[in-house]
């Protein structure tokens, strides 16, 4: 068996969040080895092997929603990579009026100020718009952060940027503050930065000092009155992770999630900051759920509380902030921006909604503008492209001009789904946390009929014992990886009343499948590569298997080759004696394994943080790497067809990357017989020597 090795660069973990540091302020392409490689590593991004074939971006559509600034009557909303700018003129009726062309990285952060929106994107730096004309945002000017950009404001001249953690040459992380001088918004520059502890989470700026929420190690004051010079002159350690911040009045109000002991509580923390290099907690009110942001508006801080929804706390007197309102928002409330008589909520799983707060105690909902959330599967079928997102449901996208993709339905979130596969007018979903008839939470295999695309409709459901993660349709039956429950077969010949007609019980747990010429082939975790016999799909045995060596996560079999996704490499195995399985080849450059699809002698791996891999498979017993296309957000899926990949990017929503196929090589010309005369174009006749 041959085995190709490869590379993965992937920064140090914080805590349960693992970076993958790239910086590339030109976009996103296929990299190669050659003299790309020095720059690329510089950047920690996977390189492999270089091949004229490359992969371009196309188009691009959703990302749930981030974060919002809002200034006159508009609301700037980060969407996935894109801004989104929102008319709020009227509260009640939220629109969209324009939005920026795609960033290299998802939005982290945006602040708004003299007709430019300055943005966080994580890896991509900072990116700065011109908004002066809100239907038509256009990126004028990028700043290179070396590292991720997380949390910004904008004070005077100046943005200030946290979130930042950068590789020192020793391989360690450091979180820095970096003051950006933007009086010539076309032309940002660093004046300053200072270095932090703990993990930047949020920022604000109030008379000439920043206060920074850093995880674990609480709130820091840094003195940016020399925004050239800035300082860090106190800190004050908080009962737990400390998220985010809202300076006002003499007061800093930090918003606390994860405690540190069962003893603590989540919650706002009020902090005098009146001797910012003595900051002293002087109140504090415990809350149920994580409070994640927080905003100050007049007398009252409101809290986005995760799970909850809005906290209205009265903060007239400080050393005794009174809660007086709870506004449940159920798609998980992350950011919070207070203007005028409304709170702007953001909600990961649902997009801007807009509460009226002009009486505090009793805020209201008066508008909403949905968002995407993250998008986690796809599967693509004519001109049509299904969508599948991790907080639920399922989007239908017309992709008929790839470069212009467009959603024409999507139903509603009633269920989490792991997997789609589209076949005959419908689509398969293998979901976790169905709603049922009953209302009862369960397990299985939903489908949906997307006979008229622009119409989606539920039509069945079928119960299984464990969580389904992957299902694939073959004829008149549907196969689910159905994790410790094995691999089970569900007749589908009625859509509207599928039943199960048999299964097998894996050793591992059955994560992927497909099927090919009368065989399941189950990617079974630590049970490697199991072959089933379907050929009578209420009987089917197993056949053969192969120990993959680390757990098999995803399978796709193609001309008699099984391409099983593991934890650490791509696994080639020839089945065209299913019962025989053989290991040929190994790719080992996997860093997030998700998925895998081939097409036209190509593998093409969903790799999570490390973007699509491609692999040459033309000759499945000697893969090349051809190189790693990083994405904004996290690939998890992938689907090929007419010459495009379509890739669930989590955050980073629907990229689709146009298939550059090498360009033929020219014509050899002929030989010439020494002594032959030459026959030159008549230009060239006139000006030979």
């Amino acid at each position: 068996m041959r085995t190709v090795q490869g590379s993965c660069v992937v920064l140090a973990a914080f805590g349960a969040f693992a970076l993958w540091q790239i910086g590339s302020a030109q976009g996103h392409r296929l990299v190669g080895a050659g003299d790309q490689r020095a720059a690329a590593l510089q950047h920690g991004r996977a390189v492999l092997a270089q091949e004229a074939f490359s992969l371009e971006p196309a188009g691009q559509i959703g990302g749930p929603a981030t974060a919002v600034a809002v200034a006159g009557s508009y609301a700037y909303v980060g969407a996935g990579p894109r801004l989104l700018v929102l008319d709020v003129a009227d509260p009640h009726a939220p629109r969209l009026v324009g939005q920026s062309s795609p960033m290299p990285e998802v939005v982290e952060g945006v602040a708004v100020t003299a007709g430019h929106a300055f943005v966080a994107a994580g890896n991509a730096g900072v990116r700065v718009l011109d908004v002066t004309n809100p239907r038509a945002p256009v990126e004028v000017a990028s700043l290179e952060t070396v590292g991720m950009a997380e949390s910004i404001r904008a004070d005077g001249g100046h943005v200030y940027v946290a979130g930042v953690h950068s590789a020192l040459p020793d391989g360690s992380m450091v979180t820095r503050l970096l003051v950006i001088d933007v009086m010539t918004p076309t032309a940002p520059r660093v004046t300053g930065f200072v270095d932090m502890p703990g993990w930047v989470q949020g920022i604000s700026v109030l008379d000439g000092s920043a206060f920074v929420a850093t995880g674990w190690t609480g709130l820091q004051v840094v003195d940016v009155a020399t925004p050239d010079a800035p300082r860090l002159v106190g800190s004050l350690a908080t009962p737990g992770w400390a998220m985010s911040v809202a300076a006002a009045d003499g007061y800093a109000y930090v918003a606390v999630g994860q405690a540190r002991s069962a003893s603590d509580r989540p919650g706002l923390y009020v902090i005098d900051v009146t001797t910012p290099s003595v900051p002293l907690e002087v109140g504090a009110l415990a809350t149920e759920g994580d409070a994640v942001a927080v905003d100050v508006g007049g007398t009252h801080a409101y809290l986005a509380e995760w799970e909850r929804g809005l906290r209205v706390v009265d903060v007239t007197t400080p050393i005794s902030p009174t809660q007086v309102a709870l506004l449940e928002t159920p798609l998980y409330a992350e950011a919070v921006h207070v203007g005028g008589y409304h709170a702007y909520v953001v909600e990961g799983c649902g997009g801007l909604r807009v509460v009226d707060v002009r009486t505090p105690s009793a805020p209201q909902e008066v508008g909403r503008f949905d968002t995407p959330s993250s998008a986690t599967g796809v599967d693509v079928v004519g001109s049509y492209a299904y969508v599948i997102e991790f907080c639920g449901g399922l989007r239908v996208v017309d992709v008929a001009v790839p470069e212009v993709p467009a959603e024409v339905a999507s139903i509603e979130a009633r269920w989490y789904a792991e997997s789609v596969h589209v076949s005959g007018g419908y689509a398969y979903l293998s979901a976790r946390g169905a709603v049922t008839e009953t209302e009862e939470i369960a397990t299985g295999l939903l489908i949906v009929d997307v006979t008229t695309p622009g119409a989606p409709v539920v039509t069945g459901f079928v119960e299984t014992p464990d969580t389904p993660e992957g299902v694939v349709v073959a004829g008149a039956f549907a196969y689910l990886a159905a994790g410790e429950a094995g691999m089970r077969v569900i007749d589908v010949s009625a859509p509207d009343a599928p039943r199960e007609v048999g299964s097998v019980d894996t050793p591992g747990s059955a994560l992927g499948v497909d099927v090919s010429d009368g065989h399941a082939y189950v990617a079974d975790g630590t049970g490697g590569l199991r072959v089933i016999d379907v050929t009578m799909p209420s009987s089917p045995r197993e056949v053969g298997a192969v120990d993959t060596g680390d757990e098999a996560n995803a399978v796709h079999v193609a001309a008699g080759h099984a391409y099983v996704l593991t934890r650490s490499e791509l696994r080639i195995i020839a089945v065209h004696v299913p019962s025989s399985p053989v290991p040929v080849a190994s790719v080992g450059t996997i860093c997030d394994p998700a998925g895998v699809r081939v097409a036209d002698g190509r593998a093409y791996l969903a790799n999570g943080w490390g973007g699509v891999h491609v692999v040459d498979v033309k000759s499945p017993a000697s893969p090349g790497d051809l190189g790693t296309y990083r994405t904004p957000g996290q690939a998890w899926g992938v689907a090929v067809a007419h010459g495009y990949a379509y890739v669930a990017d989590l955050d980073g929503g629907l990229q689709i990357l146009r298939i550059v196929e090498p360009s033929p090589p020219p014509p050899t010309p002929a030989p010439t017989p020494e002594g032959a005369r030459i026959a030159l174009p008549y230009a060239l006749r006139n000006h030979a020597p």
